[in-house]
């Protein structure tokens, strides 16, 4: 029996995770069968050459391929392996992480036995808006304070002021998912209130 947990640096249980920040897998394989497992190895979507792992909290070993070597389980017999896995810009496109883990052993017999266990992290996103004054002749000075509307799939979400004396022009509206419950992905619009021409979809 294999089982695979997360935890995000900083952050407490099932809280969607954001651009760099570390996670910390766990993965708990048992044997609860009736015989002794030789040669048993896990396998993890995230696994490669040069990966540092903990097994059972000991000292750090490097991989040297995409699985990690347990060795032989008595009857009850439990093992763990942890790493650390830093959240890229592809996962935030991505909108989570799916992550598998897939152990394998062999009994007395030499029968091949497995299991295997999925964890997902949700992965959200920080969107940044700036605002520019034209007119047909290019950029010109703030002309007024704003207010900017957030819609996600055409539903309002929330606003932000911008001011005249905000040196940067912009606003950023933190923490927002990158997929809905079923898995599709949000499209954010962002309009100026009160402006009848002035919706902006955002990638």
């Amino acid at each position: 029996d294999v089982t695979k947990s997360h935890a995000i640096e900083g952050k407490t249980a099932n809280t969607p995770a954001e651009l760099g920040d570390v996670i910390t897998y766990t993965l708990t394989v048992e044997n609860i069968g009736e015989t002794v497992l030789n040669d048993v190895t896990l396998a993890d979507s995230k696994f490669h050459e040069g990966l540092e792992v903990s097994v059972n909290g000991g000292a750090s070993v490097t991989l040297t391929d995409g699985t990690c070597n347990i060795g032989t389980l008595d009857l009850e017999g439990k093992a763990t392996v942890s790493y650390t896995y830093t959240v890229t810009a592809a996962d935030v496109t991505n909108g989570k992480i799916n992550n598998v883990v897939i152990a394998t052993g062999k009994t007395p017999e030499d029968d091949t036995v497995t299991d295997n266990d999925t964890d997902e992290v949700p992965v959200n996103k920080d969107i940044t808006v700036e605002k520019k004054w034209m007119n047909g002749d290019g950029a010109i000075e703030p002309q007024a304070d704003l207010t900017i509307e957030l819609y996600a799939d055409d539903a309002y979400v929330e606003s932000k002021d911008l001011s005249l004396n905000d040196a940067t022009r912009t606003v950023t509206f933190t923490n927002k998912p990158v997929l809905d419950e079923d898995g599709n992905k949000i499209v954010y619009t962002v309009k100026e209130k009160g402006a009848e021409n002035g919706i902006i979809t955002l990638n």
